[in-house]
């Protein structure tokens, strides 16, 4: 998956990825498309998430991928949704839309930065004590 060029630098054979870069914007916003073609009225979910819980880190900003993947996911029956991003503006009006239009998800922001071991050793452990269990861990960045 992961060559070398010949600057000896890792290269990507996935399109648009290397191991060190941001993802190229062409590929950014067909996800983001993606996932907000699922967020119109006329998709009402499957249930592909029903009672899962989960983590969602750099949920970002409101327009961004981390806060469409919640949305989505909330939409999809998701039972609680732990969402991390280092800037609290963005993760509680997140967490008012959440619950505003999907109240059966819980939502539960933490303030902190996702590339340190520590916060996120703190809160998989407040995930376990609070729900016994993990599904799913989106690292959207990180």
């Amino acid at each position: 998956m992961f060559g070398t060029d010949t600057k000896g630098q890792e290269q990507s054979s996935l399109p648009g990825f290397s191991r060190s870069s941001t993802i190229d914007p062409t590929i950014r916003s067909h996800i983001l498309q993606g996932l907000r073609d699922r967020e119109d009225d006329q998709y009402n979910g499957k249930g592909r998430m029903q009672d899962k819980v989960g983590v969602i880190t750099g949920v970002g900003p409101l327009n961004g991928i981390g806060t469409a993947t919640a949305k989505l996911f909330a939409k999809e029956g998701a039972r609680h949704l732990y969402l991390l991003d280092i800037q609290d503006e963005s993760l509680n009006k997140l967490k008012e839309w959440l619950e505003d239009n999907y109240p059966k998800t819980k939502t539960t922001t933490i303030v902190g930065d996702c590339t340190s071991s520590l916060v996120i050793e703190d809160l998989l452990n407040q995930v376990i004590d609070q729900e016994d269990k993990l599904d799913f861990f989106f690292a959207n960045a990180g």
